[in-house]
């Protein structure tokens, strides 16, 4: 079988990369998709805040322009699953697990960059 013999269009692997990257990007602005996804006794919990973490999602997504490319890569190994490119169009099956994964990653980094706050409790 020869190369385009599947009838499917051709794409640069630099192209797939960068959809790739702007459907993560679009998951960032909007994760109302990944939480659907989630067990509802996780995304019931009392202490899963689903606020705080779309909101630091979001900012991840303004930030991921300036990403390097091996940070990409990371995230694409973490989220990604598998795509399945069709005729028309491509299809993104995101890992949870990879999901869950960078949600307790953007919140820890929230937390240490919190951290780094000055200490303002009283002198003993």
């Amino acid at each position: 079988m020869g190369a385009g013999a599947s009838g499917l269009p051709r794409l640069s692997a630099y192209r797939l990369h960068a959809q790739v990257m702007e459907h993560l990007r679009e998951n960032f602005r909007d994760p109302t998709n990944w939480f659907a996804a989630m067990p509802q006794s996780l995304t019931d919990h009392p202490a899963f805040d689903q606020a705080l973490i779309t909101e630091r999602l979001r900012e991840m997504a303004k930030e991921s322009d300036t990403f390097s490319l091996l940070r990409q890569a990371k995230l694409i190994r973490q989220l990604v699953e598998r795509v399945v490119i069709g005729p028309n169009d491509f299809l993104v099956h995101a890992r949870l697990k990879g999901v869950l994964e960078t949600i307790f990653e953007t919140l820890l980094a929230c937390k240490s960059d919190c951290s780094q706050a000055p200490d303002r409790r009283p002198n003993d």
